[in-house]
């Protein structure tokens, strides 16, 4: 299986849809014991790959133990997979799919691979766990749970052995080691331009619209006129942070002052006035969250680049 990243899948994506958590483990250590970032939980899922057509039965290996996967020479046994697969499809039982939705395979296939390869990068730069950190996780979540016998029940429940527990938990604290120092190499400043903005639904006002701005109309106050509250005022942002990419291409190419010509997106019609550029500027939290997340991404899709993946579910 060849693994590919569309467009429009990106781990930004995923990250945000619970529909990708393969299971609770990994949500309470992401979001109560390494190291949040700026109080956002960020799990490690991948984007899926883009074949969507239902997985075959898995082909085993010519190994002692059969894989679902290589990675860099480690191996994803075949029964964690189908483990993390059935607790996937447990989570998810009386959901409905999206449309588009990757198979559940190739889901949690990602979700696990992307696992190893932030341990591997962890390993890499050192970082080891040790039996009592992975045990305080054990007693912490042993708390959270309500006691040993409502954890025992929670693990038995989810199809988790003593050691499995231990191996998942041992994974996911190096994972998310190495998730936190992609994060930590993300400046807090970035080269970000201010703007305000006029959006109407109608392609014959916005050009209406235009030409008045061209013909000397003040934009702030034209601005005002269509939003009263927010004057059309859209703040600081840097590269990547918009969700309408064509406003914010054409952002990063006014000077201070500049006007854009309409610009046509599924929100509707924008014509867009840069106020103030800055090289580096403060990023807000939540675009600093956001070039994070990027990070995260660009880090992942480059390490799969760099490594050499076999996959053995066809």
């Amino acid at each position: 299986m060849q693994l590919s990243y569309p467009n429009g899948w990106g781990i930004i994506d995923t990250m945000r849809s619970i529909l990708l958590i393969v299971s609770m483990l990994f949500a309470f250590l992401l979001s109560s014991g390494c190291t949040p970032w700026n109080n956002q939980t960020l799990t490690s899922t991948p984007p899926p790959v883009q074949n969507e057509t239902a997985l075959a039965e898995p082909t085993p290996t010519v190994t002692s133990e059969p894989l679902a996967a290589l990675v860099n020479g480690e191996g994803i046994l075949l029964t964690d997979f189908q483990t993390e697969l059935a607790r996937y499809n447990q989570a998810l039982s009386g959901q409905a799919v999206m449309e588009g939705q990757p198979t559940p395979e190739l889901i949690v296939l990602n979700e696990m691979i992307a696992l190893v390869l932030l341990e591997q990068g962890a390993q890499e730069k050192g970082f080891t766990v040790t039996e009592e950190a992975v045990q305080q996780k054990l007693d912490d979540l042993s708390n959270q749970m309500g006691g040993p016998e409502q954890l025992n029940t929670w693990l038995a429940s989810n199809g988790y052995s003593s050691d499995g527990i231990k191996k998942s938990l041992r994974l996911a604290i190096t994972s998310a080691w190495m998730r936190d120092e992609i994060a930590r190499s993300v400046p807090t400043t970035a080269d970000q331009v201010h703007i305000r903005q006029i959006l109407l639904l109608a392609e014959g006002n916005a050009q209406s619209l235009m030409q008045q701005i061209r013909a000397g109309a003040d934009f702030a106050t034209l601005a005002e006129q269509y939003d009263p509250i927010t004057r059309g005022d859209l703040g600081w942002f840097p590269r990547g942070y918009l969700v309408q990419p064509k406003v914010e291409e054409a952002a990063f190419t006014l000077q201070p002052g500049g006007v854009s010509d309409v610009i046509h997106t599924d929100a509707g019609y924008h014509i867009i006035q840069v106020i103030e550029r800055d090289a580096n500027h403060p990023l807000t939290p939540d675009a600093y969250a956001t070039l994070q997340h990027a990070a995260l991404q660009q880090w992942i899709q480059d390490r799969i680049q760099a490594s050499e993946i076999e996959t053995y579910i066809q």
